[in-house]
């Protein structure tokens, strides 16, 4: 279960946001993502989830909003490529911002 918050939770997020068609489906989604986020945080911060799984709930939500924001501005930049640019190009830069901070993260925190 752990396993699933620290990783599989945000890979998730930020296949689901990176996915999402150019312009404004994608914008709609991140902030639709974003409330649920904020939601989450505040349930954490005024004790809505119990003391002992807090640790874990601050670390998989800090992980969740960090998905979220490098989601979200790689859907910002998406929008200033050009029409001319060939369609591998987002892909690539999808994944090899996947690749640098899951090199990252395991580096960090020895995944």
């Amino acid at each position: 279960m752990l396993n699933f918050l620290f990783f599989g939770a945000p890979v998730g997020l930020y296949v689901v946001l990176v996915a999402l068609p150019r312009g404004r489906p994608a914008l709609k989604g991140a902030i639709f993502i974003a409330t649920g986020l904020v939601l989450l945080w505040l349930g954490l911060s005024f004790g809505a989830i119990s003391p002992e799984l807090e640790t874990v709930g601050f670390v998989g939500l800090l992980a969740l909003s960090a998905a979220w924001f490098i989601a979200s501005t790689l859907q910002v930049l998406r929008i200033r490529l050009p029409d001319t640019a060939p369609g591998w190009i987002w892909p690539l830069c999808a994944i090899l911002t996947f690749c640098v901070v899951t090199l990252v993260a395991m580096r960090f925190f020895g995944l």
